[in-house]
């Protein structure tokens, strides 16, 4: 079952923030209508929530920028979290042109991301919901954005999405690969709700040293082929179907 683009509207997916995110996040919001960061859910260590991949080409492997969290109870929501050190960026941005200092769509793209980084944001959750939105708009994507601390709905992980779905009237959900083991899409298609996998063969472009390598951040792409070429390649991502979802008639 692949999404069709005329539903584009009806299109809900929703997921927690994270720090320049990989391409898939990107591809969700071009299908999007409706785009719900999950921020008030827990915070989790060594999660994709404050860091992300990129490329050392000299190295040949993929290294981690993190952004220094507060310290904090293990209960602590997404939403509550707090940068230990705001002009962290600094770091980051100078790894990235040491890293990327030949590729043609550098300076661009820093510009993107220091539009943000100059707020120098408090909030764990401004910094990564900002920066994904300003990536977003650079590519020519958008969506509604909103947060899920500004619902009164409740639930856990098996049954928030759901409840998501029927309160905004959303009769086709997008849901990250990684959530398939604990969905229950028997109660999506019993309540009338199309639901499909954010699944699919990561498309290769050019990097800075071959062989490719995959689940980047969506800057790697971006610094090196630009947002004209990258946002085409987005687009031209198939998801793959999930043949044991049946659709209720």
């Amino acid at each position: 079952m692949n999404i069709d683009t005329s539903e584009k509207l009806a299109v809900l997916f929703m997921t927690q923030p994270t720090y320049l995110p990989w391409v898939g996040i990107f591809k969700a919001i071009a299908l999007s209508d409706t785009y719900v960061f999950y921020d008030d859910t827990q915070f989790v260590r060594h999660s994709w929530q404050n860091r992300n991949r990129v490329l050392d080409p000299i190295k040949r492997e993929a290294v981690m920028l993190t952004v220094p969290v507060a310290k904090h109870n293990r209960e602590t929501a997404i939403l509550d979290m707090k940068v230990a050190d705001p002009g962290f960026y600094v770091d980051h941005v100078s790894k990235l042109r040491a890293w990327y200092k030949r590729a043609p769509f550098l300076e661009p793209t820093l510009d993107v991301l220091m539009d943000v980084y100059s707020k120098r944001h408090t909030r764990l959750v401004d910094l990564t919901a900002g920066l994904t939105m300003a990536l977003a708009r650079h590519l020519g994507l958008s969506a509604s954005y909103r947060y899920a601390h500004e619902f009164d709905i409740h639930g856990d992980k098996y049954t928030r999405p759901l409840a998501f779905a029927r309160s905004l009237g959303s009769p086709v959900y997008l849901s990250g690969e990684r959530a398939r083991d604990y969905t229950n899409v028997g109660a999506f298609v019993e309540s009338g709700i199309k639901i499909e996998f954010l699944r699919f063969t990561h498309p290769e472009y050019k990097q800075r040293c071959e062989p490719f390598i995959p689940y980047l951040s969506i800057v790697d792409m971006l610094i090196n082929i630009g947002p004209q070429e990258s946002a085409a390649i987005i687009e031209s991502i198939q998801l793959e179907p999930d043949e044991d979802i049946v659709v209720a008639s």
